[in-house]
């Protein structure tokens, strides 16, 4: 069989709606005509979009459909490939294990249970009661399998995941006889370590005389060093996932160097890596593990004992190959193994010209219709040529019944006739026109008129056109157009005549001529035909100039021009020219009579001809110098503002620093006190001044972000993110206060939005946290509900709304209050009994929020009746990089934090004696600095696994003190640095990273952000926050 990559789009549309139909009707159990299809339930380890998950929720649909079994398949995803540590990942198990067990049986009990990877197939063994007693359960993709697993458990089986390392290597030797050794890409971790083992009890399989050689770097650059001294005999297993200056390379741009730097072909155990240029293997395939799991869920399914069905050990891999690598080094496909799937096959002649085929037909087809259209048109004109002779009496009642005046006359000037329009122009009844001429019907000063037109329209055989007043009952005045007509042999027969009426024209006129005088702007035009140019009276007089003063010549308004702004004028009227632009605006100033420079404003339009090009310009010019000099006084008065706002900053900058840094003190010490009392009143003593501590600090960050976003410093920043992170952000912080309040919390989210959306998280998240927060503190009892939905309406190629609602069943805000309560320091209650803290600004903040985000918000209220608050934020579609992403370690741990060598620096001695004695509390052993220079001397001397360093410091501030301590020699440069600081601004942060520092944490500290804060440095993942 062949595979191509990218297949063409007419065959895989049926496909796909084929599918689609077949699905449907699978999913919904009640479209089928037979009995009650049998429901399964399908538990995946990871999310819906992996690569994996994703291929094996195909195959299993696929083979479900071919076998024609019905079925009802509850799907559900642990998502634990996103999730960052152990405490999320059980947590999530938790919260599903609940839903499977809580969830209504609308429909009769699961027939059997598929899980696939490792973490479904744990859950559904550790709870399997609760979810489905005494069902049979099927797994497929577990690697590390062993019967232990299944200890105490009945009714399971289920397929391997095993790489077929020898089985790659032998069909590499059939591709390429001359293959005698392999260098093997390994790695140095717990993966690595298993892929080395099995390739170790593989080596009995290898074909005879096969030399293996395990290069064990993940370094790429030593990698291509050593790929390229390769000669012919030799091939490359890539079998880890390497780095380039600390940075994992995506799957494809470590594919296309590896294969890049290698002169012999590459291959690999995964169909995930192919595609980048690896020639190919015996390849784990999600197609191959999800139909083997569905085969066996039909035996069983059609009345098969499950314990007569064995575990598949041996994993059910496919033999693949690039057709594009295997041509590199003139592998022909003639020699594949009969069943490899071939990626980038070439296809047939149809497959890959059928654009062509159906062109070519589709113009065979037209030419066909084109000739039986031209027999029908002529068979219909010759019945319209009929028809036409039959209708011209009708014609004649028609042109009775058009409103504009028609007439017509023969050469010697007899009216021939008219409608009755004409007649009822002119007073004249019907049969009194008829058969005179002009002399009869008109005075003979027009007749002279009407004489001398006729004559010029004999004379010059064109269609004439003449303005006219005519003496009519309504005095109207009117066009007339005239054209001769003749017979068909050519000789003269009359004179068509038609009448307009261009009263409200010439009116309307008159109009356009007062409005342009009225607006006091001057009217120009210019030719570029000609190259005639026309200024108005008025264009001359805000120059200073009487009509007759000025020469209506085009040089004349180059050389006035400001010659700071004649370039750019002129630019501008050139590329105007040039474009397709209907018009244009301009500003520039221009030199008066007196010699004083006058700042006018230009609009122009412009005609153009059928290739686009310009050929008269018309435009208005006005005097705009009072507004420009009232502008520059504005501009003025902003620059002072903006100066006032930055010293604004400035103060509450290092009012900031100022109040945190006591404050951190503060916190510190009741921090240390409160594990050493014992007596419970006094613990609940030290336990509300370090909730007072907590809320200070809340206040003062308030305060600084209503300042910055007033000031407008606070900027909108639009990033991808994960709209569970607001779920698990929302649940992780308020469950608690929930929790001791005995209220239910709920966060929803629409399934219909998308997973990555972009926008700014963490404003998002502010307007979140405030809304909820206040929900909790205001609801005695009930509940608070968070929903997230996506909006049908405002949608574009780039941007969609979501909707977002919390809604509470609190005491509700009153009608006189609701207009004041997103106001600064404003709240619901504003008497001396209130019974909730707080200043009032995180609402005020809401609302500045939104705004910033160009969103709206909507509240639904009333007392005792709890408050419902919406809101619409833009959000965007990322660019999101689609490449597969690696699975991750399957069985990593949470890693125990060691008791650390830390270096302390800190100028102020209360901030120094807390935060010492709350890291020696945790177990640590702390050296303390109280300046930046001890700091890099104490560093250079001695090795530390961490250092927490203050900003503002004596001698040496911690800026400069990092930047030292990194220009080290050797590994002590290297050493986590840790910023400790009351610098808490907005973009502080960044700064500090950007400096050198790993991560951030702003004053007041407490315990469980150091906590928090040593555990992300020392788990495993990266230093930079």
């Amino acid at each position: 069989m062949s595979y191509t990559k990218y297949p063409q789009c007419h065959w895989y549309v049926f496909f796909i709606v084929w599918l689609a139909s077949h699905f449907l009707s699978l999913a919904a159990p009640y479209s089928w005509a037979s009995s009650t299809p049998a429901r399964i339930l399908v538990l995946h380890s990871y999310h819906q979009g992996h690569y994996w998950t994703d291929g094996l929720q195909q195959a299993i649909v696929q083979k479900f459909i071919q076998s024609s079994q019905e079925v009802d398949l509850d799907i559900h995803y642990l998502d634990m490939a996103r999730l960052e540590n152990n405490e999320k990942k059980l947590h999530s198990i938790s919260l599903m294990m609940r839903h499977l067990a809580e969830k209504p049986q609308i429909h009769q009990e699961y027939a059997l249970v598929l899980t696939t990877d490792n973490e479904a197939l744990d859950m559904a063994l550790t709870y399997r009661e609760q979810i489905a007693p005494n069902t049979p359960i099927i797994f497929c993709a577990v690697n590390n399998f062993n019967h232990n697993l299944l200890l105490g458990q009945a009714d399971v089986t289920g397929v391997v995941e095993n790489p077929s390392f020898a089985e790659t290597i032998t069909l590499a030797k059939k591709l390429r006889p001359q293959l005698q050794k392999v260098l093997v890409l390994v790695e140095n971790t717990f993966t690595g370590k298993q892929n080395q083992h099995i390739m170790y009890q593989q080596r009995g399989d290898l074909p005879q005389g096969i030399l293996v050689e395990n290069l064990l770097t993940t370094d790429i650059h030593e990698i291509e060093q050593r790929l390229r001294i390769l000669t012919p005999e030799w091939v490359v297993l890539n079998l880890c996932r390497p780095f380039e200056n600390q940075r994992l390379l995506p799957l494809a741009e470590a594919a296309k160097r590896i294969c890049q730097a290698a002169p012999v072909p590459v291959l690999t155990g995964w169909d995930l890596d192919m595609g980048y240029g690896y020639l190919g293997g015996v390849v784990v395939s999600s197609k191959a593990q999800g139909e083997a799991a569905v085969d066996m869920a039909l035996k069983i399914l059609r009345g098969e004992n499950i314990n007569a069905i064995p575990i598949q050990i041996h994993s059910p891999n496919v033999a693949m190959v690039d057709e594009l690598a295997a041509k590199r080094f003139h592998i022909s496909t003639s020699i594949f193994p009969p069943g490899t799937v071939i990626l980038n096959h070439t296809p047939n002649f149809y497959v890959q010209h059928s654009d062509l085929v159906w062109i070519s037909g589709f113009i065979a087809l037209s030419f066909i219709a084109l000739a039986m259209a031209l027999g029908t048109n002529i068979f219909y004109r010759h019945k319209a040529e009929t028809a036409l002779r039959r209708q011209i009496a009708f014609t004649q009642t028609l042109l009775q019944t058009i409103p504009t005046p028609v007439y017509y006359k023969d050469i010697q000037g007899r009216f021939w006739g008219c409608n009755q329009a004409f007649s009822q122009f002119y007073g004249f009844k019907h049969e009194d026109i008829l058969g005179k001429t002009s002399a009869d019907l008109f005075p003979p000063d027009q007749v002279k008129i009407f004489q001398e037109q006729d004559q010029l329209l004999w004379s010059t055989g064109e269609p004439q056109r003449h303005d006219q007043t005519t003496i009519t009952p309504q005095g109207e005045r009117q066009v007339v157009t005239q054209q001769a007509f003749f017979y068909d042999h050519g000789q003269r027969a009359g004179i068509v005549g038609v009448v307009t009426d261009v009263s409200e024209l010439a009116l309307a006129e008159e109009r356009l001529q007062l409005a342009f005088t009225a607006s006091r702007a001057g009217i120009w035009e210019w030719d570029h035909i000609t190259g005639n140019v026309y200024y108005s009276p008025r264009w001359k007089e805000i120059i200073g100039f009487q009509e007759h003063e000025l020469e209506s010549d085009i040089r004349e308004w180059r050389k006035r021009i400001h010659p700071q702004d004649r370039d750019r004028v002129l630019l501008v009227y050139d590329q105007f020219y040039q474009s397709s632009a209907p018009s244009f605006a301009l500003e520039y100033r221009l030199r008066h009579k007196d010699g004083s420079y006058r700042w006018i404003e230009v609009f122009a339009t412009c005609l153009r001809d059928a290739q686009g090009r310009s050929y008269r310009v018309t435009g208005s010019h006005s005097d705009i110098t009072s507004r420009k000099n009232l502008e520059l006084k504005l501009r003025a008065a902003r620059d002072a503002a903006i100066a006032a706002n930055k010293a604004k900053s400035t103060f509450l900058a290092n009012m900031s620093h100022e109040i945190r840094t006591p404050l951190n003190g503060i916190l510190g010490m009741l921090q240390l006190l409160q594990p050493m009392i014992t007596d419970n009143k006094q613990r609940e003593y030290v336990d509300l001044a370090i909730i007072s501590s907590q809320r200070l600090t809340s206040l003062l960050s308030d305060i600084l972000d209503f300042s910055r976003i007033e000031s407008g410093q606070l900027a909108i920043e639009v990033h991808p993110f994960a709209v569970t992170d607001l779920q698990d952000a929302l649940l992780g912080l308020f469950h608690i206060t929930a929790q001791k309040k005995n209220l239910t919390l709920t966060v929803d989210i629409d399934p219909q939005l998308p997973a990555i959306v972009g926008g700014d998280k963490f404003r998002v998240q502010q307007i979140l946290f405030n809304l909820v927060g206040n929900a909790l503190k205001f609801t005695s009892f009930g509940s608070v509900q968070v929903s997230i939905n996506a909006l049908p309406l405002g949608k574009t190629l780039d941007h969609f709304q979501i909707y977002f609602e919390v809604k509470d069943t609190g005491s509700g805000i009153s009608e006189k209050h609701l207009e004041k309560i997103f106001e600064p320091f404003m709240q619901a209650e504003g008497s001396y009994e209130r019974k909730h803290q707080g200043v009032g600004l995180g609402l005020s903040i809401v609302h500045r929020l939104i705004s910033l985000m160009q969103g709206t918000l909507c509240i639904d209220t009333a007392p005792k009746e709890g408050t419902t608050i919406g809101m619409s934020l833009s959000m965007t579609y990322p660019v999101l990089d689609t490449r597969p992403t690696p699975v991750p370690h399957r069985s990593k741990k949470h890693t125990q934090i060691p008791h650390l060598e830390i270096l302390l620096v800190e100028d102020d001695e209360v901030n120094l004696f807390a935060a010492r004695h709350l890291l020696q509390r945790l177990g640590h052993q702390v050296i303390v600095a109280r300046n930046g220079q001890e700091a890099v001397n104490l560093a250079m001397s001695q090795d530390f696994d961490v250092i927490f360093m203050d900003i503002q410091m004596p001698v040496m501030d911690g800026l400069e003190a990092t930047k030292a301590i990194r220009a080290f020699p050797g590994p002590r440069a290297q050493v986590p640095i840790i910023a400790m600081t009351a610098y808490a601004m907005n973009g502080d942060q960044e700064l500090f990273l950007t400096s050198g520092m790993d991560s951030y944490i702003p004053k007041p500290v407490d315990k469980h952000t150091l906590e928090q804060t040593l555990e992300h440095t020392f788990s495993g993942s990266k230093h930079k926050n």
